[in-house]
């Protein structure tokens, strides 16, 4: 799967958004994310989906 293109049409979706879940805070969610997979040995792969998709469905 190609990641980078899921974040850059992530980051498209969101541009222009204005509750405050845009994708700043969709970025702040995927760093906490990976960081806390990688401790638990997590798929990182999993977990970047659903830290970039999370709020996808609230646009």
């Amino acid at each position: 799967m190609d990641l980078d293109l899921v974040k850059k049409e992530v980051q498209k979706l969101l541009a222009q958004d204005n509750t405050g879940y845009g994708f700043e805070h969709v970025s702040r969610v995927y760093d906490m994310a990976v960081a806390l997979s990688k401790k638990e040995k997590a798929d990182v792969e999993t977990v970047f989906l659903a830290a970039l998709l999370h709020d996808v469905d609230d646009v």
